[in-house]
């Protein structure tokens, strides 16, 4: 009986040894439990890996409707954004109570938070006021002349120390006034009369030159006056080094290269997406004389939309124009005033007014932040400059500082 049970064994591991596809049977059937376990595990990976999938492209879409808002794009600046939260809802509604009429954008961490019209840019058209519509940038246009000097004290055709005397020995304290004075409005001159006509940007500033005045010592703070004049003789300088126009300079050096969309007066009066200007009566368009706005020489005769305006801003203090910017910037203190900006710590605020127009900018230093409000509606008392750094400083509030602030505001006195 041993002997035949010892052959039957033989007998069967010789069969496994000649056939392995039976071994592996062999053994699946007595592993059932461990395979079960195992196909389990892999669905379960399986599972895993598809939910980490989606997952991953909901986040990638979830972004991508982020990234649709950066301001640091140029066709983002061009479309409609309302607000999309509480904080930017009573932003929203503060400017309806103000009945601003013009277009607001607001950038908060490099986002557009809120970007939209308020009332007509054309009443008599009934044409609103919206991301697209152009406004007469007034003398925030300062901003473009400094930008210009700073490219030519870049290509060393010119210096801050410069003496004015250099160009215009006429005026009086010439020897004295260095373009930083004329940056900086510390140079003491005022002119009080302005031409009636002109032939070109060249006899403007040269008007200007003959007929400035001394009212201050040059290159104290102390002594700062807001004066036009000294940016029309910035101009004037930037068309003597360059043996350009103006007008040439500003497009070659800043419109074409960095694709910016400015009108300079005669397209503005030509764009049919221009905003026409008001004071009180909205249902009357200030009227505005060709000369008003040629004399204007590197002071302030340059359009733009709330979006372009921003674009500039960000080319600007991201060194993409100029890599220094934060020389350009610097100030005669205590005088706050420095290449069309008021700088205040990291704080750069810009401001104009002209014949029915009113824009107000708030920005901080690298550009990030921003409060932009383009007005077409202003008055004397009507102003929205106060309500442009109000936002600002709402916007970047603390969120429960900012509930706070908006229920005390709401509470009756």
């Amino acid at each position: 009986m041993r002997n035949r049970q010892t052959a039957t064994f033989e007998q069967a591991t010789s069969r496994v040894a000649r056939y392995p596809a039976k071994e592996r049977g062999y053994w699946c059937a007595h592993h059932r439990l461990l395979l079960t376990i195992a196909t389990l595990g892999c669905l379960l990976l399986l599972l895993i890996g598809l939910y980490g999938y989606f997952h991953a492209r909901k986040q990638s879409r979830r972004q991508g409707e982020q990234s649709a808002l950066l301001a640091q794009k140029p066709a983002n600046l061009k479309k409609t954004v309302t607000a999309g939260s509480e904080r930017y809802r009573q932003i929203d509604q503060q400017l309806k109570e103000a009945h601003f009429n013009g277009t607001a954008l607001l950038v908060k961490n490099g986002q557009i938070v809120l970007h939209q019209g308020y009332g007509f840019a054309n009443s008599a058209k009934e044409w609103d006021n919206g991301p697209q519509t152009v406004f007469h940038l007034a003398s925030v246009g300062k901003e473009l002349t400094a930008v210009l000097v700073a490219q030519e004290v870049a290509a060393k055709k010119l210096s801050y120390d410069d003496r004015l005397d250099r160009f215009y020995p006429n005026v009086p304290a010439a020897n004295q006034i260095t373009v930083r004075d004329l940056l900086t409005m510390t140079s003491g001159l005022k002119q009080a009369l302005q031409p009636s006509s002109f032939e070109s940007e060249q006899d403007n500033v040269q008007f200007s030159a003959d007929h400035a005045s001394l009212e201050n010592q040059p290159g104290q703070g102390s002594g700062w006056t807001y004066q036009p004049v000294n940016y029309r003789l910035l101009a004037g300088i930037l068309m003597q080094v360059s043996g350009k126009s103006y007008r040439q300079l500003v497009q070659d050096q800043l419109l074409k290269p960095y694709q910016l969309d400015f009108d300079d007066y005669e397209a503005f009066h030509q764009d049919n997406k221009a905003a026409k200007g008001y004071r009180e009566d909205l249902q009357q368009p200030v009227d505005v004389s060709q000369v008003e706005y040629q004399r204007e020489t590197g002071t302030g005769n340059y359009a733009a939309t709330s979006g372009q305006l921003y674009r500039f801003y960000w080319l600007l203090l991201h060194g993409k124009i100029v890599k220094q910017e934060q020389t350009l910037l610097a100030q005669h203190l205590p005088a706050h005033y420095t290449a069309g900006f008021y700088k205040y710590g990291q704080k750069l605020t810009a401001h104009g007014i002209f014949s029915g127009y009113e824009p107000s900018v708030v920005l901080s230093e690298n550009g990030n932040n921003a409060v932009i409000l383009l007005a077409n509606q202003y008055y004397r008392g009507h102003s929205f400059e106060p309500l442009a750094t109000k936002l600002y400083d709402q916007m970047l509030a603390p969120a429960a500082k900012q509930s706070e602030k908006h229920k005390t505001d709401s509470q009756p006195s």
